[in-house]
């Protein structure tokens, strides 16, 4: 079983630790956070919280028990140490499990992936998709053949670094940031402010030595020749189109380490972006510039008082509606349903929980439906990618409305620009 999570062959979803300080450790095959034997972990939120959590054998850190996937994984403000077990990632999949959909978000981790898993993403044989680092302090080292962030002995999908600082470290013949060993690293996107050093895996005789940046090593088999020459990982450049003045890649030879390149970080080799960064200070030129003379304003006119706006909390509003309940039973009834019907009380608040679960089955849309002042409305959920900017900009804006709630009226307003769209369907 997990430290925190399912038990044998059980899944672990929907946990959240916020400002505490955790240690999690699996059981055989467990992850420390996440899913059992043969389960998944899911929907795992660590929040401002200080988490130690190390997989048992086969199992993740933080994510998928042995043959488990981990997804949907996401650590905002935390400080995190994540060790996976013997072919575990340190955060994502299990022995043979994926890791996608992780996100890290000003937090300071270190994952560290056991033999043959990557420090984030693919457990081994497990690829390593959407994985999205912002403005976090993260260090990610690979166990043997296991990337330092990608996949573990597998491939690397969709990773993208917009702020922060990264290091990553690939293990025996796998890239600091691509494929583990016999693997590809391709779709690596570098914006804004962000800092990488990254250092590939020496190879061994059966494979050569992984990129810094790209594939994992193989040998001559892999190309059809008839022995086991090894061969290097091939070099994959990063999209660095939005990459700021004020942002770097810095790479090192296959072997370099943590210590080595925090001692001296400027023996890579090193490009710069070459967008300004539009947040660094502007210098004054010290030169008063001739102001146009005042127009006289018009006396102004006398405001109505304002309108009181009722007050909504959470208790009031949602008290018995369990939406993520709602959508499983849904699912469970019709597993192929296009579209699923949600039938919700008058004037309800939609809180920041509840608008993640209305997201979070990007399977189906769902119509929400509402009765207000003697009309029915209809807001309608599209599928959306929950790792994009706009996703991320939304919840932010939810953030500054009174208590970080809203009325559906308010909530497809917010969120208009992921396709979010209210009806009046009967008067």
């Amino acid at each position: 079983g997990a430290g925190i999570g399912g038990g044998e062959d059980g899944d672990g979803t929907h946990i959240t630790i916020e400002n505490g300080t955790v240690t999690a450790t699996g059981g055989e095959r467990g992850a420390g956070i996440g899913g059992g034997c043969l389960g998944d972990g899911s929907n795992i939120l660590i929040k401002n919280g200080t988490v130690t959590a190390t997989g048992g054998e086969r199992g993740a850190g933080i994510g998928g028990g042995e043959d488990g996937d981990g997804t949907h994984i996401t650590i905002e403000n935390g400080t995190v140490t994540a060790t996976g077990g013997e072919r575990g990632a340190g955060i994502g999949g299990g022995c043979l499990g994926d890791g996608s959909n992780i996100l890290i978000k000003n937090g300071t981790v270190t994952a560290t992936g056991g033999d043959s898993g990557a420090g984030i993403g693919g457990g081994n044989g497990g690829d390593g998709t959407y994985i999205t680092i912002e403005n976090g302090t993260v260090t990610a080292t690979g166990g043997g053949y296991g990337a330092g962030i990608g996949g573990g002995a597998g491939n690397i999908g969709e990773v993208t670094i917009t702020g922060g600082t990264v290091i990553a470290i690939g293990g025996e013949c796998a890239a600091g940031i691509g494929g583990g060993e016999y693997s590809d690293g391709s779709a690596i996107t570098v914006s804004n402010d962000a800092t990488i050093y990254a250092a590939g895996g020496v190879g061994d005789w059966d494979c050569g030595e992984g990129a810094a940046i790209g594939e994992g090593g193989s040998n001559s088999y892999s190309i059809g020749l008839n022995n086991d020459e090894p061969i290097g990982g091939a070099d994959v450049t990063p999209a660095t189109s939005g990459l700021y003045t004020t942002g770097s890649i810095t790479t090192f030879s296959a072997g370099t380490t943590v210590e080595q390149i925090k001692a001296n970080p400027g023996s890579g080799k090193t490009i710069h972006g070459t967008i300004p960064d539009p947040n660094a200070p502007v210098e004054s030129t010290n030169v008063k510039k001739e102001q146009p003379p005042k127009k006289e304003q018009p006396p102004k006119q006398e405001q109505p008082p304002k309108k009181e706006i009722p007050v909504y909390t959470e208790r009031s509003c949602i008290a018995d509606v369990n939406v993520a309940s709602l959508i499983a039973a849904a699912l469970k009834s019709d597993p192929n349903a296009k579209e699923i019907n949600i039938e919700f009380d008058d004037n309800i608040c939609l809180t920041p929980d509840l608008l993640r679960d209305l997201f979070a089955d990007n399977r189906v849309a769902k119509n929400c439906y509402f009765w207000h002042e003697g009309k029915r409305y209809v807001l309608r959920i599209n599928a959306v990618n929950t790792m994009s900017k706009a996703y991320a900009d939304c919840f932010e804006a939810l953030k500054n409305e009174p208590d970080g709630l809203a009325g559906f009226k308010r909530a497809a307003e917010i969120f208009k620009n992921l396709n979010v769209t209210l009806n009046v369907i009967d008067n």
